[in-house]
Formats: structure tokens, sequence, C-alpha cells
């Protein structure tokens, strides 16, 4: 009896698994190329047999359009599809396009494989001239890796191939697992660095890319052989470029599969691997890769260690080294882990929320019923979740960036508040909104030059008073549009004062840094009913950004000052990367004219630190280092090939001073936005860690230029100031 109800059991678990298990949506197929190997008098009893093995598309090129014609007619009875050539679509484009192009099996021509780079131009041109007549189907053009084209080059080599080739997808080769001298194969270094390149310069173009695995064993030359493939390595090349975002699979060569002698054992492995992949296609066809790490204690050179993942995964850890990619698609997304190793298992240790599915190797999606996983040589698993976000749009390119950038002169100005507001909220409540004192200060501003200001909201000043805060705010605008000021918003803040309260604030303390200033949201949010504030903090964002998302006074939002937080009040640290999140999901998906950015601020939270610099349009930096330190961080946000504003520096006890950092970054263009304007209720002349309650004003002060009745700190410094932004 016991063991029948086991069995009963087992069969009734075994069902209701079954019926929880669903199919991924049907959206085609991911496209699967082999290269050429095929004997042009054996296509019509090969093609089939490619087909069977779950390749739809061939390339190879034939002696004559009318050759080609015939093997197109076999082709299409077969029912696969050509990528091809012949010498006349080079003498007589016009002519030959116009024989092929209407032709059921062409899939497109095949002009160049691994142009060198003085080809670019001839092959931009014969590119064109075929796009003229056919804009269907693609021209194919296939990339150098970039140990053949130069890696130091690979970067500017391929930005230049797309600057000049306007093909509509980027294909390369890299064959990453090799024996060199007969030793054991290893997998090359710099194979994960040419995805990582791809996909950047294909992500930033909006282009799909390709890529390959090897299938034939060969020398490459009395050095390098590559060896048959086994399961576990094929699985590996083809599963890490779908998780870099490839788009087609393709494989060097048919030949590898099949022989003069027949099949060989590589076949049914293709087969295999083929069948995975288009169970998969409603994964990966169309996914975008948002993010692409590497887990391990040496990580391949151009990669990323794993960072902060998505809030649905709470923990990952592998025994081994694993590519770990996140990929979004409509309103899903996709968490693929892909087992580097092609001769060990690797175990897979993971928590993740209820939201949380399993995508198993058939495509059904079913739930997550363990949480240690053994993933075999070269395999991957998948997990899905509900992406809660609303269509938003992208990061910027960087082109896009810079176009921006374009239109503006050099930004140079202060973090600004009046001098009589002690925080955020005396600033913008309706009681003690001062428009008269702001207009009288950013008159002094403009005097000097100055012609952007970083100004802070709150949101408790928006909820007591929506119409008004916004009112004050265009009010604000008016105001310093009138003195030819721009502004940059701030919408969260992690510094300083974690509690706080609508309505009358408190006095400065005398001597102490900031004693009023306000976090946003602070302990509310943090120590506080999350699921309560969260809807407000939302509707407060959505708000004020669909409110003046198209205003040219307002250059650009900067979303969360300095997230992680500041002392003497307590660090929030990477605990704030949720948040930071969703402030960029909910201002894309209002999509404001103007950039988006968070300034990075310290190392100590290199997880928001990389989420900050990968969701920024423009690159926002705060540092209040003297020159040399400030030279440093130039030189490495400079990498990212995008504007650059420093939207907090000038602490003089710290010598960082406008005689010493206001002209490097003049020089390099970079904005420059000092902490602040004028000596105030804020008392930011003292320094952050040195109170002085004793006396009125430090013998040298932190910050700000002026004091309240509009003569300057330095004379010298205003000096310096107007020589740079009025040549004066």
């Amino acid at each position: 009896m016991k063991k029948n109800l086991f069995y009963i059991v087992i069969s009734f678990c075994l069902a209701m698994f079954q019926a929880m298990a669903q199919n991924l949506p049907e959206q085609g197929k991911i496209p699967v190329v082999a290269w050429h190997g095929i004997p042009m008098e054996k296509s019509a009893d090969i093609f089939p047999m490619m087909k069977n093995a779950g390749i739809d598309i061939y390339l190879a090129k034939y002696k004559d359009v009318a050759t080609t014609l015939k093997i197109l007619d076999i082709a299409q009875a077969a029912g696969v599809k050509l990528i091809t050539s012949c010498p006349e679509l080079k003498s007589d484009v016009e002519t030959t396009v116009k024989r092929l192009m209407h032709h059921p099996a062409l899939y497109g021509y095949y002009l160049k494989d691994e142009p060198e780079t003085w080809d670019l131009p001839e092959l931009g041109v014969w590119v064109r001239l075929i796009q003229a007549i056919d804009k269907t189907n693609p021209c194919y053009i296939n990339l150098y890796p970039n140990w053949a084209w130069g890696k130091e080059r690979y970067a500017a080599n391929l930005q230049s191939f797309i600057e000049q080739v306007p093909v509509p997808f980027v294909s390369f080769d890299n064959y990453p697992i090799v024996e060199i001298n007969d030793a054991p194969s290893i997998l090359r270094p710099d194979w994960y660095r040419n995805l990582e390149e791809i996909s950047d310069a294909a992500k930033k173009a909006k282009l799909p890319f390709w890529a390959f695995a090897l299938a034939w064993s060969h020398d490459l030359d009395s050095i390098h052989h590559y060896a048959v493939p086994t399961l576990a390595e094929l699985r590996l090349q083809v599963f890490s470029d779908l998780a870099y975002g490839a788009q087609a699979i393709q494989y060097f060569t048919f030949y590898g599969a099949m022989d003069e002698n027949g099949k060989t054992p590589v076949y049914d492995l293709l087969q295999t691997v083929n069948r995975e992949v288009q169970n998969l296609s409603g994964v990966f066809l169309g996914a975008t890769a948002v993010s692409v790490w590497h887990t391990g204690s040496h990580i391949p050179d151009g990669t990323r260690q794993v960072g902060k993942l998505p809030e649905a995964i709470k923990s990952l850890t592998t025994s081994g080294r694993a590519v770990v990619s996140l990929l979004e698609k409509e309103n899903n997304q996709y968490l693929v882990i892909v087992n580097c190793d092609y001769r060990n298992a690797m175990a897979l240790s993971i928590d993740v929320d209820a939201s949380v599915q399993r995508v198993l190797k058939d495509g059904t999606v079913a739930p997550v019923n363990k949480s240690t996983e053994q993933i075999e040589g070269g395999d991957m698993i998948i997990y899905t979740w509900k992406n809660e976000r609303s269509t938003v749009r992208e990061v910027w390119t960087k082109e896009q960036a810079n176009e921006w950038y374009k239109q503006w002169g050099w930004f140079r100005g202060c973090n600004f508040i009046p001098s009589t507001a002690v925080n955020q909220l005396e600033m913008w409540q309706a009681e003690t909104f001062d428009p008269a004192t702001i207009d009288k200060e950013l008159g002094w501003a403009e005097d000097i030059g100055m012609n952007c200001m970083r100004v802070y909201l709150h949101h408790v000043a928006w909820e007591t008073d929506k119409a008004g805060f916004k009112k004050r705010m265009n009010a604000y605008l008016d105001i310093a549009g009138k003195h030819h000021i721009s502004t940059i918003f701030v919408i969260f803040d992690d510094c300083w004062n974690p509690i706080y309260k609508a309505g009358k604030q408190p006095e400065p303390q005398p001597g102490v840094h900031n004693s009023g200033w306000l976090r946003d949201p602070g302990d509310l949010y943090y120590k506080g009913d999350t699921a309560k504030i969260l809807p407000v903090l939302e509707a407060y964002v959505k708000d004020i950004l669909t409110a003046f998302k198209d205003d040219k006074r307002i250059i650009l939002w900067d979303l969360y000052n300095e997230p992680g937080g500041s002392n003497p009040y307590g660090m929030i640290g990477e605990n704030s990367l949720p948040l930071l999140q969703k402030a960029f999901t909910w201002s894309r998906a209002v999509n404001p004219s103007q950039p988006l950015s968070a300034g990075v601020w310290t190392s100590q939270f290199p997880n928001l630190n990389n989420y900050q610099l990968e969701n920024s349009d423009v690159i926002t930096y705060h540092t209040y280092e003297p020159f040399d330190s400030h030279r440093q961080a130039i030189d490495t946000l400079e990498m990212y090939g995008r504007p650059m504003i420093c939207t907090e520096y000038m602490a003089r006890t710290r010598n960082s001073t406008f005689e010493a950092i206001m002209p490097l970054l003049k020089a390099e263009n970079i904005g420059a936005i000092n902490w602040g304007l004028v000596s105030g209720k804020t008392n930011t002349i003292f320094a952050w860690d040195t109170p002085m309650p004793d006396i009125a004003e430090p013998p040298v002060w932190f910050h700000d230029i002026f004091r309240k009745d509009g003569t300057p700190y330095s004379q010298e410094e205003i000096d310096v100031i107007k020589s740079l932004t009025l040549g004066k």
C-alpha cells in the first residue's frame, strides 16, 4: 500500500508540474547558418540533410549567376535559403541583383569575408549600390576576430566599419577553443573581450550581431590546431554568443558535419544544439543584453565581475567561471548562466523570489524547485520573470549624448540655494519661497559669467502642494532664464538629515556645515513603510518630469545625489540601488527630452557606480580632491566617451580651488558646477567635519563665493572666474 501510495503521489506531482509548465511564445526562429562545404553537384542530396540538422541558411559562392540560380531552385525545394554570391554580383551589380532578388530562396548577398580596413570605402559603395535596387535582402560581410584585426585597434576598426558600410547586422568570427603546440585545448583569453566589443558596438549602432561556432577540425597554422568539437564545446560557443545578444548562429563549416564519407560525429551534435537553440528562440530572438557579467576569481580581459543583480535574484554563486547575462525582451527579463568550463560541471547556488521561473531546454517555463543546480560543461541554465517596468526609452547612445552637448556652450555654475533657506523645503514651500533673493543672487552669478545652476527639489514640498510647487519651480526657471542661466534639477538625495517634516524648518546650528539639509526620501523609505512611500515617490518623479519634460530652461535631470549616503548620519550604502533603479525607470517612462544622470562620487560602492555609469545619458561626477586626483578621475571617466559635467567641486581647505580646477575643466570641456554661491543659512562656508560654533565665518571658507551683501570672499577668485567665463 505504501509503495502504491508513493507512485500515486509521484504521478500526481508530475501531473501538477506538467500542468504548471508553460511554453515560451512563438516569435520566429533564430537564423542558423552553415558556411560552405557542400559540393555543388550534391546540393539536392545534402540540403535536406542540412535542414534536418537544424540549419536553414547556407552560405556559398558559385561560379556564375546561372549556376547560382540553379542552386537557389534546389534550395527552395529543400526548404532552405542561401546567402550567396557570384562574380557578376561585382562586375554587373544591377543586372545580377535584379535576376536574384525575387527568388524565394534568396536570403542575402555575400560580399566579403574578413575585409581589411582599406576595403571599407569600396564595400560601402557596393552595399549602397545593391541596396538601391534591393531593399529587402541584406548584404552580408563578416569581420575578423580581435586577435587578427589587432586588439588595440579593434574597437576603432569596428566603429569605422559600421560608419562606412551600411549593412543591417554585424557579423564576426572568433573560434575560441584551440590547441597550441599539441597541448590540451584552451579557451582563447580574448574571446569574451571580442564578444563585449561586438555587442557594445552593435547595441550603440542599434544593429543586431551574428556570431560563430566552429564545427570543422583543421590547422590554423603550424602551431594552432582546432580539434573536432565536443557537445560541450559547441554549447559553450553557441550559448555564450546568445547570452551576449547574438541574433544568429553560424557554423564554420558544414564540411565538419558532413564530409566525403557522409555524416561525421559532429552532425548529431549540431542537431542537438540547434534543436535547443530553436526551442529557446522565445528567449533569445529579439532580446536585448542589458548587462553581461562574469563570475570567478579571475575574469577575462575586457569583462566585468558580476555585480548587483536584479531584485528578483536575491543571491547567486558558482563553483567555477560563468557568464551571467541579463536579457530583456518586451515585458520579460531572463537571467542566463553559462558554464565557461567545457570539461567539468559547475555548481550553481541561487536564491530567487516567488516571481521567478525556470526556462527549460524544451522551451517550457516551469516553477523553480531547487536552490542548487548543476550545469554541465559548456551548458546553460535560464531563469525568467516579468519586467515590472513600462516600456521606456533606452539610454542615449554616445552619439546622441555628444550631439546634445554640442548645442550648449561650456557649462559653469554653482549648486544653488538662496541664502535665506536652510534646506530644500525652506526654499520651495510657499511660506518661505523667496523670489526676490533668488533674483538678486542669480544676478550676481550672471555678473561673473555663470550660466548653469544645480538645484535640489524635495518630494514633501511637492506632496503638500503639488500645483503650487510646480508654479514655484516655473517661477524659479523664469528668474534663472532672465539671467541667462540654465538649470539642473536634483530629485533624490542621500546626504545629511534623514528625518524631516513639512512646515517651519529648524534654524541652522552655528558653525555647522549644512545642519538643516535633508535627505530625500531618507528614513521615510529606508526605515519606514516602503510599500506605502514608493507610490508617492513614483508619482512625484513622473509628475515633475512630465510637467517639465520639454522645458528648454532645464538642461539635465540629476536623479539621485550621492546614492549610498554620507556621514555623520549613517551610510545607506548599496541599499540605495533599488531606489536608484526605480528613479531611472520612472524617469525613462516619461521620456523627457533632457538627458538623465546620477553622479558617481565614491569608490566605496562599485555596484552603484556601475549602474550609474551604465544608465546615465551624460556622465556626472563629484570630487573635492586637488588637481592630480581630479585629473585621474577625468582620465577614468573619459573611457565612456560621453559628455561630462562635474556637478560638485571646490573645497578650499582640500586644495580643490577655482584657480586649480576650473581651468582644467574648461580645457577638457567638462561642465564645472561648484558648491555653492552665497554664504547663508546652509553654513557651507564651514567644512563638513570642522564645526566652528563660536565664530561668524572661518578664516578660509570651505564653499561659496559671495557674502549676503554681494561682496566676494576673494576678489582674486572672482578675477580668475571671470577670466575663464567672460574672458575678462
